[in-house]
């Protein structure tokens, strides 16, 4: 292989003529978990196919041509790399392109301590507000609420994917989780300051209220928002369990669905 001893390794291979072959090489190393296997690439252009001839050198036998396939060992191309530039291949993705390399595994694993981060950030934000005082896994609120906080960071209890979705694009699922705990908190353990406050039930509030109360924003729980159809998810498992529990009937009026969401059921329907 030609190694570039007169320049850097970004200089050398931030050639655009060289752009597939590394694309190639990089996501077979994240795909096999390491330097194994061979990523193929198909020649596209004459351009490519000189600068991939002067790249191989004596290594590829024949000539290059648009549409070759080429076979290239990860192996081979890592001892290159290291030979020519004393970097292995994350630390050249990584002088690319400013970001490190993470194999398919890596990333599953990061992305699930991203998910458990997350819900460790907002059990400290919730013990730390001054309105609830008190922990997330209190006795009590576990159990009138089924576990939904505990079972939704295991990922079996609805929300799971509102709340997913939220992360994967980016948007405050820290907000969205912490103003949903707290509002399960006000509607079922806090329900005699509140009465107190608005001289009736809390069930009885309308949402928009109700949000303002809690966070306030009164459209923050709109289903049109994320935090919105995760508090709505959380108020179908809690009384689905409810309901298998014989804690209510199935035809008695479900009084959170019907009275305090009664806004958001007017959105889905308008």
């Amino acid at each position: 292989m030609e190694i570039g001893f007169r320049k850097t390794a970004k200089q050398y291979y931030s050639d655009p003529l060289l752009g597939n072959l590394l694309a190639a090489v990089f996501k077979k190393y994240q795909g096999q978990g390491g330097v194994r296997g061979n990523a193929k690439i198909v020649v596209s252009s004459f351009a490519e196919a000189s600068r991939l001839q002067d790249f191989f050198g004596g290594w590829v036998e024949g000539i290059i041509r648009p549409n070759t396939i080429l076979e290239v060992p990860l192996q081979l191309f890592a001892a290159e790399l290291l030979q020519g530039h004393k970097l292995e291949l994350p630390d050249l993705y990584e002088l690319l392109y400013d970001k490190l390399l993470l194999t398919k595994r890596e990333v599953k694993q990061l992305k699930e301590d991203q998910w458990f981060e997350l819900f460790d950030r907002v059990a400290v934000r919730f013990a730390e507000d001054e309105s609830i005082q008190d922990s997330v896994t209190n006795e009590y609120f576990r159990a009138i609420t089924f576990n939904w906080f505990e079972r939704l960071r295991a990922g079996l209890a609805k929300g799971y994917q509102i709340l997913g979705h939220t992360m994967r694009n980016g948007r405050d699922a820290e907000h969205d989780l912490f103003y949903c705990a707290k509002a399960l908190w006000n509607l079922f353990i806090n329900k005699e300051k509140l009465w107190k406050k608005f001289n009736c039930d809390v069930e009885l509030i309308g949402i928009p209220i109700f949000a303002e109360e809690i966070t306030k924003d009164p459209h923050f729980f709109d289903v049109k928002y994320s935090a919105g159809r995760l508090f709505l998810a959380a108020l179908h498992d809690i009384f689905s369990f409810k309901l298998k529990a014989g804690e209510i009937k199935s035809n008695e009026s479900l009084i959170v669905p019907v009275l305090l969401l009664m806004h958001n059921v007017h959105q889905l329907t308008a």
